[in-house]
């Protein structure tokens, strides 16, 4: 078996060169190659300061998915990040593609970092309901400061080498070949005698704390109800104010416990979900081009509002007028105080309330309880080519309690999951053409879609201030 990581030495320089395709995952073979190369090369007379690159498209994208929920066997992120850091020569991380998560993590363990111009990083470990586990707020905070760290931490949004640069966090941005200019660099290290750097070492930037709690109000303001986002500026506050290593051991815990709780169960699943979606076959499939929503409420409003901010005209349904008026009328206020934020501009509500067009109304709406299928019995006349929606919708709402499938009908799910996900990824979804519709439900997505019958497992912690 191919070994992940490989090692060489050129002009005393230990290149430690990671290629577990597709993303460079940290698999558990990942960490520990990286592990034993930095002690071996360590204890070589002939290296001076080592390099840590990765072939392929990318640095170290995350962690290993098929790791997740299983036990994780030794060395762990932690361990592998502090004998990095630990290190006696300079460490470098050479960056591209996109170092993400427990890359990032490892990139802000070296002492040193270089960049390519296009290159990407971040820690979104809170879009999937966690915090950084092996120390990376801590780390992070003491290279470019704790307001810089609440942003990447609780944001989640990865940043460019430019900005990444302007902050401290990558040292140099190699404008060409990022191997050349990073082994010169390290060669400049040596050459320099620039002894290693821990990041541990390194003081956090004062900042007072009611600006600092100004900064945690401020990135929290829209995440009530959130576990990570607060559980993420608690981690750069132990950074502030505990050992480094006490302040480490303690975001373990934390991340043990989010992982372990019912909100990142749920975030992940979503995650998994999309990725099952995304692998349908082009060829299978047929373009969306217009939607219908079934129930004008709150959450069919904000499901014709997700269709117009994709570019697909929708058409709003519901059992008279007056309910049509009002849920035309919470879409107008809703695009009102989005254009107030400057989240959008006028024009760009303006086309949309184009987009989320008033439909026919429904003559007949008969449904049962919670876990009860709902049938829609017809439409007036109206912009629809075809009158009876149980043969034509697509269930979007999967807060129905529905085990999850194994077999054939399991590998159906992905097939549903896919009719929702291309429609409501971005303009242009397809969906897949259905032998056996059933019905729809109230809010459901009407017109050309088709559903297969039942969803996929429900997510969990999506009640009342659980993640949306």
């Amino acid at each position: 078996m191919t070994t992940p990581v490989t090692t060489e030495i050129v002009d005393g320089i230990g290149l430690i060169r990671i290629d577990n395709p597709p993303v460079n995952a940290l698999s558990n073979a990942v960490r520990g190659g990286i592990a034993d190369a930095v002690r071996v090369l360590e204890q070589d007379p002939d290296v001076q300061a080592m390099l840590i690159l990765c072939a392929g498209k990318t640095f170290i994208a995350g962690a290993d998915i098929r790791e997740f929920g299983k036990p994780r066997q030794p060395p762990s992120l932690a361990e592998t990040c502090d004998i990095i850091e630990g290190c006696t020569k300079p460490v470098v991380a050479a960056l591209h593609g996109t170092a993400l998560g427990g890359g990032f993590e490892i990139a802000l363990a070296a002492h040193y970092r270089i960049a390519a111009s296009d290159a990407r990083m971040g820690l979104p470990e809170v879009k999937l309901g966690l915090i950084p586990g092996a120390g990376g707020a801590n780390r992070l905070a003491r290279i470019a400061g704790a307001e810089q760290a609440l942003e990447i931490v609780i944001g989640g949004n990865p940043i460019s080498a430019a900005d990444a640069h302007a902050v401290g966090i990558v040292d140099e941005i190699a404008e060409n070949d990022l191997r050349v200019a990073a082994t010169a660099f390290a060669k400049s290290l040596a050459a320099g005698g620039k002894a290693a750097r821990p990041t541990r070492a390194r003081a956090i930037e004062a900042i007072a704390p009611d600006a600092f709690e100004a900064v945690v109000a401020r990135l929290t303001r829209k995440t009530a109800g959130q576990e990570a986002p607060a559980a993420c500026a608690d981690s750069v506050r132990r950074a502030m104010t505990l050992p480094f290593d006490e302040a480490v051991a303690r975001d373990r815990e934390v991340f043990a416990q989010l992982s372990a709780g019912s909100q990142s169960r749920a975030l992940r699943h979503v995650f998994f979900a999309e990725r099952e979606a995304a692998k349908l076959a082009s060829g299978s499939a047929r373009p969306v081009t217009r939607t219908a929503v079934v129930g004008a409420g709150t959450m069919g409003g904000g499901i014709a509002m997700s269709f117009a901010a994709a570019g697909l005209p929708v058409t709003l349904i519901d059992i008279d007028d007056a309910a049509i008026e009002r849920g035309m009328d919470r879409i107008r206020r809703n695009y009102a105080t989005s254009v107030e934020r400057g989240s959008i501009s006028a024009a760009e509500a303006d086309q949309r309330l184009v987009d989320a067009e008033q439909g026919p109304r429904l003559l007949t709406y008969a449904f049962g309880g919670l876990g009860a299928q709902c049938h829609v019995g017809a439409v007036a006349d109206g912009p629809l080519d075809r009158p009876a929606l149980p043969e034509t919708s697509v269930q979007l709402d999967h807060l129905l309690s529905r085990p999850p499938l194994g077999g054939e009908q399991g590998g159906r799910q992905t097939e549903r999951l896919g009719h929702r996900f291309g429609a409501t990824r971005g303009g242009g979804g397809r969906v897949l053409d259905d032998p056996d519709p059933r019905g729809g439900v109230p809010a459901s997505v009407g017109g050309d879609l088709a559903d297969e019958g039942p969803v996929p497992q429900p997510l969990e912690g999506r009640g009342r201030g659980g993640p949306r």
